[in-house]
């Protein structure tokens, strides 16, 4: 007796994911053909098309497909420009000059083959620079990982050290020490004298696999104050001067975002500058609601690729403490709040972990002590959680990558608790070996390959 159908109905392919093969292979081939293209590529700088099948792309690439479904109205590091006059339906233009066109062709061959030869460390960094900016998280961690396998003939391995840059208070210049995680211990590490006079302003900022580090410094020139750029390269501790602010005033931050540096003041004013290498010069992008963050006090931090104002607070008689997490939208050229913390608050230390931004201390009143709050901000749900609070209350430190956890570095000469570790998989902090800095000031805290130490 036949068992009658009951609705819905489920029909079951057997060979579905055999066919899955098949379809990936015959879109293979016809990219071989350039058949069926819908989609290209194309560099700010060039006219160079590198074709694709959009519904491919995009679901390698969640930055893609936000992109080309008209979704990414936050951020347009992707724009998508219409109908190109070729074979192509639309032409996505990549507008960060961190991407150049050999590791954009390299990812692509990664999407349809699921491999790609790569050949230096250089075009490495390449495409893995344009993997997180595509948001391609399995390539990032592949070019990571190989990366690290690189590294690992040289003496100290793959891991990586954290670096702290200190300025004497009664001399121009800078020392630096390292941090040994394994031993909780601090080193020096011998520096030529580079002979940098003035003022530096922090925090110095590493640029992403890379032993180089940008740093800003005051000088006096001409009975007037000049703020100047710098890039080291610790391998060989090279010195460039990239350009000379056309401003001094204000509250200046370095961030490296979108495959390059930026440079953002944020108060009395806000401006966005992106250092432009080829022309060895600073490029503005207008801010259209820039008193919406103009305000002392504030995190400014790169995540997921995109720029974040944190805080902070405003100058007007009887302002209160800002909550906001606001983000900037390169297509509108605004900031826009992305969420709210549970409190407002001044001086907080931010560091992106895990693709979540970790928003520590701080304080809600001059008068008041600081914070020991400590919270995480997920930029993609907007969702706000509590954490384990520090175990110091801290204003106007630095937080730094460590481990698979997050170091705090106190700017105070005079505590015995200016180092502690947090551990995200017990939710717990733990003090580490205290930075003694006598009459030291630090300006940034960077991580750098473990190797760099031993040469």
């Amino acid at each position: 007796m036949c068992t009658p159908l009951s609705w819905p109905a489920v029909l079951g392919w057997q060979k579905h994911q055999t066919q899955s093969l098949a379809t990936l292979s015959k879109i293979q081939e016809a990219r071989r053909n350039e058949a069926l293209l819908d989609g290209a590529f194309r560099i700010r700088t060039s006219d160079r098309l590198f074709p694709f099948h959009k519904v491919l792309v995009a679901a390698a690439s969640p930055v893609m497909e936000r992109t080309l479904m008209g979704l990414d109205q936050e951020e347009q590091k992707l724009v998508k420009d219409g109908s190109s006059p070729d074979r192509c339906c639309c032409v996505v233009t990549v507008t960060s000059p961190g991407i150049d066109e050999g590791s954009l062709a390299l990812a692509l061959d990664w999407i349809y083959y699921g491999r790609v030869e790569v050949p230096s460390t250089d075009a490495l960094i390449g495409l893995l620079r344009t993997a997180e900016f595509l948001g391609i998280a399995p390539l990032a961690r592949e070019c990571l990982e190989t990366l690290e396998q690189a590294k690992q003939g040289g003496p100290g391995g793959g891991r990586t050290v954290l670096l702290v840059f200190e300025t004497n208070i009664f001399y121009p210049g800078f020392s630096l020490r390292f941090y040994n995680s394994e031993r909780d211990n601090w080193r020096s590490f011998k520096t030529p004298n580079l002979n940098i006079k003035g003022q530096f302003l922090s925090p110095v900022i590493s640029i992403p696999r890379t032993n180089q580090v940008v740093f800003l410094v005051q000088q006096l020139s001409s009975s007037a104050l000049c703020t100047k750029v710098f890039r080291l390269d610790l391998n060989n501790f090279r010195l460039k001067e990239l350009s000379t602010l056309d401003e001094t005033t204000g509250n200046h931050k370095l961030v490296y975002c979108e495959g390059g540096v930026k440079l953002v003041t944020y108060f009395p004013f806000t401006v966005i500058r992106h250092y432009n290498e080829e022309r060895n010069q600073w490029e503005k992008t207008p801010v259209g609601n820039e008193s919406h963050v103009s305000r002392v006090g504030s995190c400014v931090m790169s995540a997921g690729g995109r720029l974040f104002i944190i805080g902070g607070k405003f100058l007007e008689v009887g302002a209160d403490f800002c909550d906001t997490i606001d983000v900037f939208n390169s297509a509108t050229g605004r900031f826009e709040v992305a969420g709210r913390m549970s409190v407002g608050r001044a001086g907080a230390s931010c560091v992106e972990l895990g693709g979540k931004i970790v928003i520590a201390g701080g304080y809600t009143d001059t008068t008041s002590p600081d914070l020991s709050l400590v919270e995480e901000f997920d930029p993609v749900t907007g969702r706000l959680r509590k954490l384990a609070p520090m175990l110091g209350r801290r204003s106007d430190f630095y937080l730094a990558p460590c481990e698979d956890g997050v170091l705090v570095v106190d700017d105070w000469s005079t505590r015995k608790d200016n180092v502690e570790y947090y551990d995200p998989f017990e939710n717990r902090w733990s003090f580490r070996r205290c930075l003694d800095l006598s009459a030291k000031h630090v300006v940034g805290v960077v991580a750098v390959a473990a190797n760099l130490l031993s040469s």
